[in-house]
């Protein structure tokens, strides 16, 4: 059976190309989780019809012949479907944001149904634990070697937190000496990072604790590619610090973590 890397090698930056009534176009697909992106040239106006939530989906066949569905996907604004030529009528571009990606859309069942996620919390401030589970990658059940769907039960612990974010003080402020390393784990540079080439400096806005440990990582500056930003926020939360002092005491205060991915450096620890 094939993993999800096998697919992602499989289907990234593929040719595609669609039919829809007397519709038809072609362009390329990549997959890059939240930032999945389909240009499609076609030969009408695309999408025909939208739904209640300004959504659409669309089936497409890559060139090598496997099947991708989009569902519930968004045209980007900036670039909605537009004439691309006066001189050549009947021409239209489309960046399409998918929120679902599906490869070997076959082997779904015919009314499509691909999971049912069914959670709930005793306190929920955001929604990030959606998001969390959203996202996630799982190889298919199967029974008799084939793929099937199954229900699957994601338990999701919530820690309301004491003080809100804003409640603490900046670790560079006024009369706040400001944290300083005790342990920062080894990080790796993601293989899916180093085949793409993908490089570039994430900013994390952490509150250290009393304790000396990070909660709260937020990032405020992604590097554009998901797979560095989540090893960097990884990373902080695992690190441990001497807290921060005031006075002669421990506080808990934001920390702005800067990470800087580098082919050519190597991972943020064997950077000087």
């Amino acid at each position: 059976m094939e993993t999800f890397t096998d697919l992602e090698r499989k289907f990234d930056n593929a040719p595609v190309h669609f039919q829809q009534g007397n519709n038809s176009g072609a362009g390329m697909i990549r997959l890059a989780r939240q930032e999945s992106l389909v240009i499609l040239s076609t030969t009408d106006y695309f999408p025909s019809e939208l739904d209640e939530n300004g959504w659409f989906d669309v089936d497409l066949v890559s060139n090598s012949g496997g099947s991708i569905w989009l569902h519930n996907a968004a045209l980007n604004n900036s670039f909605e479907s537009h004439q691309v030529s006066t001189t050549a009528p009947g021409h239209f571009e489309s960046h399409i944001f998918p929120n679902t990606v599906v490869l070997n859309c076959h082997y779904l069942p015919q009314d499509r149904t691909i999971l049912v996620v069914t959670f709930s919390l005793a306190a929920l401030s955001n929604f990030f634990h959606y998001e969390l589970i959203e996202w996630e990658t799982f190889h298919p059940a199967t029974r008799n070697s084939e793929p099937m769907a199954c229900r699957l039960v994601v338990p999701v612990k919530w820690t309301p937190q004491p003080q809100k974010r804003d409640d603490f003080p900046l670790c560079d402020a006024n009369g706040v000496v400001p944290p300083t390393i005790a342990y920062a784990p080894p990080v790796k540079y993601p293989p899916l990072a180093v085949r793409l080439n993908h490089q570039g400096i994430v900013v994390i806005d952490a509150v250290i604790g009393t304790d000396g440990h990070a909660s709260d990582e937020v990032v405020t500056k992604p590097t554009g590619f998901l797979e560095l930003d989540q090893v960097a926020l990884d990373r902080t939360a695992q690190e441990v610090f001497h807290p921060a002092m005031m006075s002669g005491k421990p506080i808990a205060c934001h920390l702005t973590v800067r990470v800087n991915w580098n082919l050519t450096s190597g991972p943020p620890d064997a950077q000087k």
